[in-house]
């Protein structure tokens, strides 16, 4: 996701209520941390444990910790570890086996919970190596479920490199500094009023449809599933059903012409897919994209609009969050195209 309309985060008080807010949320919050002499990733238990007021001096075969004195969080290049620890560990049980009374051996597949992660500060590199792991391990013949599954629960909050170190190669595998896809939120600069994250959890259906209303409204849904690189719909096309990601992430994106086409958001679980359908002439106004393999919920539009029409509560709540997601969705296309194309419109280096 690349753009909203409210800032939601602008200092320290804001990350602290993120942070919190995540952890109610039932996830596990994982960041950057000083550990050890160095910044490491690790599981937070509030925003008090981000690295505030310390930078790293990186060079070959040289890493200190330095401090800073504008208190930034995130004024660090990218550290020694990965986010893949956490998305794809080392070791994980895969079955286990015991002996019957007959002595046969009985096999049993461990399938235990995904754990809902929250990455906090995921550079835009980290981003690029996320998505690789994404097309290997769940975009082939030989999917990882377990890898599938701790992916789709995670919800990625990206922060901009401010501080590259002389190791770093980001140009050379066609990024930079700047994030530009991949992500659920980002922060842009660090200890500045205008830096902002998107408020995206408050969009997804849990939290903006009443209890009855989201019951209600499941119970003319469909179950379908979409493999990686599957095409949901067209931009241009006929908007006749809408879905909500159960796992999984859909990649929206918009036709620039003479362009490579640009992903505007990301969307994970509980994410609307589509709008256009609850607005005449019910045309698609962005295309969309299965990222990873995705399992989500389909509702036929005119069934669901002919709902609205006969029960006027239903009908408002439906229609607030709806165009809440279209504010939001015309804010990150908007803020996609000035990120990718202003400077060079303007002359302006980036």
């Amino acid at each position: 996701m690349t753009g909203t309309e409210t800032p939601a985060v602008r200092d320290r008080d804001g990350l602290d209520a993120l942070v919190a807010a995540l952890l109610a949320d039932g996830r596990t919050v994982v960041g950057p941390t000083v550990r050890d002499g160095a910044i490491v990733l690790a599981e937070l238990a509030s925003a008090a444990e981000l690295p505030y007021g310390w930078g790293v001096e990186l060079d070959a075969g040289r890493y200190r910790l330095v401090r800073r004195e504008d208190g930034a969080a995130f004024a660090h290049s990218a550290g020694p570890q990965s986010w893949k620890s956490y998305l794809h560990p080392a070791r994980e049980r895969l079955w286990s086996a015991d002996r019957t009374p007959e002595g046969d051996l009985s096999f049993t597949a461990d399938e235990p919970e995904a754990p809902s992660y929250a990455f906090l500060g995921v550079r835009p590199c980290d981003l690029r190596a996320i998505a690789i792991q994404d097309r290997v391990l769940t975009g082939g013949r030989h999917e990882d479920t377990g890898y599938g599954k701790r992916r789709s629960r995670a919800f990625l909050i990206a922060a901009e490199c401010t501080e590259p170190g002389a190791t770093c190669f980001c140009v050379s595998t066609g990024g930079g500094p700047a994030v530009d896809a991949g992500y659920d939120a980002r922060r842009t600069r660090d200890g500045e009023g205008d830096g902002a994250m998107t408020p995206s959890i408050t969009l997804r259906m849990p939290q903006a449809l009443p209890p009855e209303h989201r019951e209600r409204l499941l119970r003319v849904a469909r179950e379908v599933d979409f493999r990686p690189g599957a095409r949901l719909f067209e931009e241009g096309g006929h908007a006749d059903r809408f879905w909500i990601v159960r796992e999984g992430t859909v990649a929206l994106d918009l036709h620039v012409p003479g362009r490579p086409t640009p992903v505007i958001e990301t969307l994970g679980e509980g994410d609307l897919v589509g709008w256009s359908w609850l607005f005449d002439p019910y045309v698609w106004q962005l295309g969309a994209r299965a990222q990873t393999p995705v399992r989500a919920y389909v509702f036929d539009a005119v069934a669901v609009r002919l709902m609205c029409d006969d029960d006027a509560a239903f009908g408002r709540a439906v229609g607030r969050w709806v165009g809440q997601v279209l504010s939001h969705r015309l804010n990150a296309a908007r803020a996609r195209l000035v990120d990718l194309y202003g400077a060079s419109t303007s002359g302006g280096v980036r």
